[in-house]
C-alpha cells in the first residue's frame, strides 16, 4: 500500500530540515506463482485469522514439497543462461492484490539476443482509487516500450519505458478520473550487463559470493530522513510515515527516473531480487540473503521469501522476481 503526499512530504522535510530541498502479447509476459489464500466456500461462515493463516501454512507446505522436485524455468542466449522465478501473493490483510511481476522474455532469438530479459515489479499506490490497474498498466507499459524502442542503448531505452509507464498512467488517470499512481522497479539482463530503472520504494539486491547488496534507494520520506541523519536506521521500519512516497509513477508531472549510470557487470552465479515492500519491510537482509543462499532452487527460495514475509504478518502484498545468471 501507498500513500502519496509527494509535495506535503518535501515541505514535511524542509520544516524537519530546512536544508532538504504479466501480459503483453509480444513479447509474452512469463506469469508469476499464485500463492494466494484459499477462500472459504459460499455458504460457510469466514474463517478466523488464526485459522485462515494455519490454512496458508499448510499450503505453502503441500507447496514446498513440489517445489523442491520442480526445476527453475530457464533460458539461454549469448552467453548468458538465465535462470528465474517469479511470485506474487496478496499476503494476509489485504483484499486485493494491488502489486504486479511480471518477467519479459521475447520470443524472437534475435530479439532476446539484443534486448535481454527484462523483470518488472510495480506496486500500486493503495492509498489511490484503482491500484491494482494502475501496477498492471506499468507492468505492460514498461515491458512493451522497452522492446519496441529503437532506442541502441539498453539504460536509455529502459529509462524511457518507465516514462512512458507514468506517461500512461497519467493519460488513464484524465480519462477514468481516478487518481493513480505506482513504484516500479525494472531490472534487465542482457549481454551487455545488467540495467535498471527505478521509481519508488520498491527494490533491487544482488547476492554475489553470499553477500547481499541492495542496488537501488528507496524514494520515500523515511528513507531520505534516515540519509540525512534524521532518523536512525532501526526505527524506519516502525516509523508512521514510512509508506509515505517522495517519488512515483503517474503522480505530477516531475518525475524522476533512476538509473545506473552504467551496465553492472555480471558474474556467474548473481543472484538478484526484484520485490516489492511488502517484502523487505518485513526481512532484514541477512534472512533474505540466508533464505535465498540456502535454498535449492530459485523456486524453492521464492517459497521460503514469501512463506516468511506471510509468517511475520502478511500486512502487505508480497512480490518477488528472482534471477540467476550463469555465464
Amino acid at each position: 500500500m501507498r500513500i502519496r503526499v509527494h509535495g506535503v512530504a518535501k515541505k514535511l522535510l524542509r520544516r524537519l530540515a530546512p536544508s532538504v530541498v504479466e501480459r503483453v502479447p509480444a513479447p509474452e509476459a512469463a506469469a508469476a506463482d499464485d500463492m494466494s489464500a484459499t477462500q472459504p466456500a459460499t455458504g460457510f461462515t469466514a474463517p478466523s485469522k488464526a485459522l485462515s493463516y494455519t490454512l496458508e501454512m499448510l499450503k505453502l507446505t503441500a507447496e514446498a514439497i513440489a517445489a523442491r522436485a520442480r526445476p527453475d524455468a530457464h533460458i539461454q542466449f549469448g552467453c548468458l543462461e538465465v535462470f528465474y522465478h517469479a511470485s506474487s501473493d496478496t499476503g494476509l490483510v489485504r483484499k486485493r492484490n494491488e502489486d504486479a511481476c511480471g518477467l519479459f522474455i521475447p520470443p524472437d532469438p534475435g530479439v532476446l539476443a539484443a534486448r535481454g530479459v527484462l523483470a518488472v515489479v510495480a506496486d500500486g499506490m493503495g492509498g489511490h482509487e484503482c491500484g491494482d490497474r494502475a501496477s498492471s498498466l506499468v507492468l505492460e507499459t514498461v515491458g512493451k516500450a522497452y522492446y519496441d524502442s529503437a532506442e541502441p542503448d539498453p539504460g536509455e531505452a529502459l529509462a524511457g519505458a518507465v516514462s512512458k509507464a507514468h506517461e500512461a498512467l497519467l493519460s488513464d488517470a484524465a480519462a477514468s478520473h481516478h487518481d493513480m499512481g505506482s513504484t516500479c522497479s525494472a531490472l534487465l539482463i542482457c549481454c551487455r550487463g545488467a540495467y535498471a530503472a527505478h521509481v519508488g520504494d520498491s527494490r533491487i539486491y544482488r547476492l554475489r559470493d553470499g553477500r547481499l547488496e541492495q542496488l537501488t534507494e528507496d524514494e520515500s520520506m523515511v528513507a531520505e530522513m534516515v540519509r540525512r541523519g534524521m532518523l536512525a536506521p532501526e526505527r524506519a521500519r516502525s516509523h508512521p510515515g514510512r509508506s509515505v512516497l517522495l517519488n512515483a509513477l503517474g503522480q505530477g508531472l516531475d518525475l524522476k527516473v533512476a538509473r545506473w549510470p552504467g551496465p553492472q557487470e555480471l558474474r556467474s552465479g548473481d543472484v538478484f531480487l526484484v520485490c516489492s515492500d511488502g517484502l523487505h519491510s518485513l526481512l532484514e537482509d541477512p534472512e533474505i540473503a540466508e533464505l535465498i543462499a540456502g535454498a535449492p532452487s530459485l523456486t524453492e527460495a521464492n517459497r521460503r521469501l514469501v512463506g516468511k514475509a506471510l509468517e511475520r504478518g502478511g500486512t502487505d502484498n508480497v512480490s518477488s522476481i528472482l534471477v540467476r545468471v550463469v555465464l
